[in-house]
Order: structure tokens, then sequence, then C-alpha cells
């Protein structure tokens, strides 16, 4: 008898551990992702190897739910696609909680996975870190650049002065490359470099607030030409970007931000890219969910014509215009555009 009930009991021993084993490795995550209707599909895959575990539907609110088995605890992207995704970091037996915004996936809210949410916390207070970082630097930045319209203001004269320009954006500096301007051409007309800040200044002068701005007559992704004159009657931000560049794909979001504000009004985004690859523009208009802008482009790269038109030295870039086509702005920052929108489409 007693041979049998220890028979029995290893068995139920043996059943039980398994099970008990099998409940470790469960892991269920459960959400809504907020924004994201383009979206039906959403996956769990595995940093280090890219497999992909599991795939569930997304409902028509952004929420869905994944039940799976993990074997142990490692990093995974919870995926709507190859750039848009969450990071986890799973043990097993976990059952996860996540709440998030896609147009700020980087900040979920996530609970019932303790590794996760220290990972976010992290994150988070890292990015305060960096927030404050960024204001020391810019504060040290404008110090700069004050220091050095003092001095050009002070010695207008000195040829001196053309070693430090570069720090200085001609566009918010007019009047200190005017003045520079007047000293050194009057005094060395010869010289190489002050005939090209002479040169620049009247390029730039075209380009100034108030002036017309040059027409733009491009293709877009079905090889019809869309003239910038054609949006007359409307306030237009012309934004220039390209696919390669991450500064502009970062801001994106913003554009997308400003334009689902303002689309009912009398605003309209002109977008023109300096890519090269056909495949590769329309690739990242509809991975940054930008289809609602106007495209252009002549897949010329640097050697676009626009790049000599608007004197274009980086992206991105962009210029405000009025609905006449008057230059309101450039390289107008989106709480500022969003400012002016506000005050002008009241």
């Amino acid at each position: 008898m007693k041979k049998i009930f220890i028979i029995i009991l290893t068995f139920f021993l043996m059943f039980f551990s398994k099970e008990i084993l099998s409940q470790e490795k469960k892991v269920i995550i459960k959400g809504k992702i907020e924004n994201c209707e383009d979206y039906k599909n959403i996956s769990l895959k595995e940093i280090i190897t890219g497999d992909e575990i599991i795939s569930a539907p997304l409902n028509k609110r952004g929420k869905f739910k994944i039940k799976t088995e993990i074997e142990n605890g490692n990093f995974y992207r919870l995926c709507l696609d190859e750039d848009n995704y969450i990071l986890l970091i799973l043990l097993g037996g976990e059952k996860v909680k996540i709440k998030a915004d896609f147009m700020n996936l980087f900040i979920p809210e996530i609970s019932g996975s303790e590794p996760t949410e220290l990972m976010y916390k992290t994150f988070r207070k890292i990015e305060k870190f960096n927030a404050k970082l960024d204001s020391v630097a810019y504060t040290i930045e404008n110090e700069k650049k004050e220091f050095i319209r003092q001095t050009i203001l002070k010695n207008p004269s000195s040829l001196s002065n053309l070693f430090f320009l570069d720090n200085l954006d001609i566009n918010s500096n007019l009047e200190i490359f005017t003045k520079l301007d007047s000293s050194l051409y009057e005094k060395y007309p010869q010289n190489l470099l002050v005939q090209r800040l002479h040169e620049d200044l009247k390029n730039t002068e075209s380009l100034a607030i108030g002036s017309q701005a040059p027409e733009i007559k491009l293709p877009n992704l079905e090889n019809k030409e869309i003239a910038l004159s054609s949006l007359q009657g409307k306030y237009v931000l012309i934004d220039f970007w390209a696919a390669w560049c991450a500064p502009c794909r970062k801001k994106n979001k913003d554009l997308v931000y400003i334009h689902n504000k303002f689309k009912n009004s009398n605003f309209q985004i002109y977008s023109v890219s300096l890519d090269q690859s056909k495949e590769t523009w329309g690739k990242a208009i509809k991975d940054d969910n930008l289809e609602d802008f106007i495209h252009v482009s002549d897949l010329k790269y640097w050697q676009s014509i626009v790049t000599e038109t608007y004197k274009i030295e980086a992206i991105p870039f962009n210029v405000f215009i009025d609905k006449n086509g008057k230059i309101l702005a450039k390289n107008i920052e989106i709480e500022e555009l969003e400012k002016m929108l506000n005050e002008i489409l009241d």
C-alpha cells in the first residue's frame, strides 16, 4: 500500500511540477495603442535574433491580446513595423498591460513586467538629464553667438570676421551680415571671400521675410507636376526633407500633429524631398503617415533645383508662406508655427 501511495504521489508531483513550469512560461500581453488606425496586426519579436514569436490582430480601437510562452528571460520588441515598436523584457509568467499612443511610442504605460517598468522608468529619467544637457548647450551656444555678433559690430571693417561667420545663420543675423558686407566690400572689393559674402547676401535678400517665395514646380509620386503657386490662397509650410535624413524623420511626427490640428483650416504642407529613390521616398511617406501632405521631388539629391533656389545647406529646413506666397518665417520650430497658425487662423 505504501509503495502504491509513493508511486501515485511521485506521478502527481511530476505532473504538477510540469504544470507549474508551463504556467511560469506563459505570458499574456494585453493593451491598447491609440492613433494606429493604419495597422491591422501587432507582433512580438526577439530583439537579438529578430525572430517573430507570435502575431495578433489589432481591432479598430487599437486593442490587442497576445498569449505565448517564454523559454527564458529575454528582450523583445512589440512591433507595429520595423520602425515603430515597444521594448519589453519578459521572464515568463507575466500578465502585461500596455497603454500607448502611436505618436509617442517611446513613453508607454506598462504594468505587470517589473524589468520593463524599471527600464522605461530609467529611460524617462535619462531623458530628463538629456533635456538639462540640451538646455545648457543651448544657453552656451547662444552666448557664443552673441559674443561673435558683438565682436563683428565692434570691428565691422576687420577681415578677421570672415573666419567666424560660419557660426552665425545669415537669415537670423541679416542686419549684422549687411553691416559687415557694407564695410568690407567698400574696403576690399577684390578679396574673394569678401566677394562671396557679397553674393551670399544678395541671394539671401531674395528670400528675406516679406519677399515672394520662389516658385517650385516638381513631380509627385505619380509624376504629376504640382506647383507651389497652385496653393495660393492657403497658408503653406514648405518642408524640405529626405527619407535618409534621421532628424527629418524625427520631426515628421510633429508635422503630422500640426497638419492634423489645422487640416480643416486654410493650411497645407508642401513637402519637398531630396531623395534619389522613388521607392525609398514613397516608403518613408507611408511609414511616417505623411500621405495627406503634398509631396514633390526631382529625385536629384543635393543637386535638386530647390537647393540652389532656396539656398539650402542642411535639412530639415522649412519656409512658411502666407496666402499670397510671401515669406512669413524660415526654419520655424513647430511650437512657433502652431502659435502663428492659432493667431492667423483664429
